[in-house]
């Protein structure tokens, strides 16, 4: 019950932070945890851009999370979600940023490369 809290205050300061209501926030494995802003204005940033906002977030939900002592990466994804017909899904995940532990308490991203991006 302890991780769902921790998740849903980083989904929450997540939220009011950026004025983005559509966040989907899990942790995998208790060690990495994972942010997608689904639909955002940020999906359509040219790439440097976008990557300046993916560490901004990554660093904010990495200093949200209470149990942030066990995490080893958090990923923050640009995610694009569509229904049609009702029942029709459709998800675009391909913008994911990957982030470690240096990265997320370093005063600057510009000498930090990303971990993984897609």
């Amino acid at each position: 019950m302890g991780t769902l809290q921790d998740l849903v205050k980083v989904q929450a300061e997540l939220s009011k932070s950026l004025g983005h209501d559509q966040i989907r926030v899990n942790i995998t494995n208790g060690r990495f945890l994972n942010i997608a802003l689904v639909n955002s204005a940020w999906k359509d940033l040219p790439a440097d851009q976008k990557h300046a906002k993916a560490i901004e977030i990554a660093r904010l939900a990495y200093r949200s999370y209470p149990s942030r002592s066990a995490l080893t990466a958090v990923s923050v994804t640009f995610a694009i979600h569509r229904t049609y017909l009702g029942f029709f899904n459709y998800d675009d995940t391909r913008d994911c940023f990957g982030f470690e532990l240096p990265q997320l308490t370093a005063e600057s991203s510009a000498s930090n490369p990303t971990l993984a991006v897609h």
